[in-house]
């Protein structure tokens, strides 16, 4: 999963952005994941807004532009918006 996402940062980095937000925000949080404070089992997508500002990470940080995440838990970190899981 990691490295699907860090693909999302790749084509956003190859000029796709359009490409990459949508990807962000179709593939955020389905229902059977539940991430965060999804007490009910109802997964929530991210805003396109969010998208944006997670995809910025591959932009700005050059840890992420040049090697990705590792940890999907390091974007709470930096995004307002995305729960910390429990």
């Amino acid at each position: 999963m990691i490295t699907a996402f860090n693909r999302i940062g790749w084509l956003s980095k190859k000029g796709s952005h359009d490409k990459a937000q949508h990807l962000v925000v179709r593939l955020s949080e389905c229902d059977e994941i539940g991430f965060g404070s999804s007490s009910t089992r109802q997964g929530r997508r991210v805003s396109a807004t969010i998208a944006d500002t997670t995809i910025e990470l591959f932009h700005k940080i050059p840890r992420y532009a040049q090697n990705g995440f590792e940890h999907f838990e390091e974007i709470q970190f930096f995004i307002d918006g995305i729960p910390k899981t429990e």
